[in-house]
């Protein structure tokens, strides 16, 4: 075999040896691959789709009215960190069975990838739909809802000695704990925020996605780097409505 066949051999094998290692991640029973160097540095969550099976408010008053809907969400880090992301604009939905579907997807959050924290560790959003009222409540009150859950975040890393969220990410693990753990934790207290009660727009009960990623540089099977897309339910206000979204390597 001349020296030529003999590097391609390797680096088939090479290839072949990669491919082999699978990790599973997340709340989406997905498998993703570790390479050597998948190279992203970003991990977006994208909106491909919206559809309205039910308006909101009740079959009387949606003969006279249209849904104007919008999509926010709050993000926990890794280390817990808790941030709010931009208002999305989906539009007016007129009535039962109108489908908006967005090309190219509309960016909802944007994770910076992290490696200095010990595996698995979890991304997490809570997607918060809501149907915009005059009042703006959405606008007004999204920064309060991820201030109350960074708060209760803090509060909880200062019951175990920590200062910082990061610092009480670590702290776990010293525990026994994992980082996961603690993301999970965190996302826990935001949930317990109740919007409803204060958001002047109607806000559909929020839903937690997450993504789990167990070793460094993954990509999905056949070398993708986009996740196959996912359907969320929101049921709320006399109405439902579906999302459409997946998380991609950027």
């Amino acid at each position: 075999m001349d020296t030529k066949s003999v590097k391609n051999s390797l680096r088939a094998a090479g290839t072949r040896k990669a491919r082999t290692s699978v990790i599973l991640a997340g709340s989406l029973g997905l498998l993703l691959v570790a390479t050597p160097s998948a190279g992203a540095r970003n991990l977006e969550v994208q909106i491909h789709e919206v559809k309205c099976w039910d308006e909101t408010t009740g079959k009387y008053r949606e003969k006279f009215g249209v849904d104007t809907m919008r999509l926010a969400a709050i993000t926990i880090e890794p280390s817990g960190t808790v941030k709010e992301t931009r208002i999305l604009k989906l539009g007016d939905f007129a009535k039962d069975g109108v489908l908006k579907q967005f090309t190219p997807p509309l960016r909802l959050a944007s994770f910076a990838i992290r490696e200095n924290l010990p595996f698995p560790l979890q991304y997490q959003a809570v997607f918060v739909l809501a149907e915009k009222d005059p009042g703006g409540g959405l606008t007004d009150q999204l920064g309060k809802f991820a201030q109350q859950g960074s708060a209760a975040a803090l509060a909880k890393a200062k019951s175990l000695g920590a200062t910082t969220l990061e610092a009480a990410a670590r702290a776990t693990v010293v525990g026994g704990g994992t980082v996961e753990g603690w993301a999970a934790s965190v996302a826990r207290e935001v949930l317990k925020v109740e919007v409803a009660k204060w958001f002047k727009d109607d806000v559909f009960p929020p839903k937690l996605e997450s993504l789990r990623v167990t070793k460094k540089d993954f990509i999905w099977p056949g070398g993708k780097t986009e996740s196959p897309r996912k359907t969320v339910i929101f049921k709320g206000n006399q109405g439902k409505y579906h999302v459409v979204y997946s998380w991609k390597l950027i």
